[in-house]
């Protein structure tokens, strides 16, 4: 008996993605010119260039946050509108690269955390001290860092990759 292997698609990808700012008169930036990415099930992504190169404007049209000229983007296999649902904004997120701007300096981690989790309904209430401990978990912190202030961590681990989807 022969078994047949079925490849998933890509968990994200991206086909000749243009970018193009300004008109005639301002002069014309090409930000982005057939960029292609590709993002396999439990790959990670680093998108590393110059100031100017294109890497934040890269991100913004992956996550929605922009509208390319030309070119797909896809999830799953299928194509992302520029107007996404719930869902689909809650599983593509832009990191921001500067982490001292990232994260309020008045509040703890555990606060910033827990907000998000309240704000945006992702478990009960009830549920949002395990939830925290996973999270800590997930990027390789104790739980004691939930009571601290971004101050107290070092550049490392206040950043991440620029975009993130589970």
């Amino acid at each position: 008996m022969v078994e047949e292997i079925v490849a998933s698609p890509p968990v994200l990808s991206a086909t000749g993605i243009t970018k193009v700012y300004g008109g005639r008169r301002s002069g014309r930036l090409h930000a982005l010119d057939g960029v292609d990415v590709t993002l396999g099930r439990g790959e990670i992504l680093g998108i590393v260039g110059e100031s100017g190169s294109g890497k934040s404007t890269l991100g913004k049209v992956l996550v929605g946050a922009i509208q390319q000229d030309t070119g797909r983007v896809l999830c799953d296999g299928q194509e992302l509108a520029l107007k996404r649902d719930i869902q689909t904004r809650r599983r593509i997120q832009m990191i921001y690269q500067d982490p001292y701007s990232s994260l309020n300096p008045r509040m703890t981690i555990r606060s910033m955390l827990a907000e998000l989790l309240r704000v945006h309904a992702i478990v009960t209430p009830t549920e949002i001290p395990t939830e925290l401990s996973r999270l800590m978990g997930l990027v390789g912190l104790d739980d004691s860092a939930l009571d601290a202030y971004p101050r107290q961590f070092s550049g490392g681990q206040r950043s991440g990759s620029l975009l993130h989807v589970p």
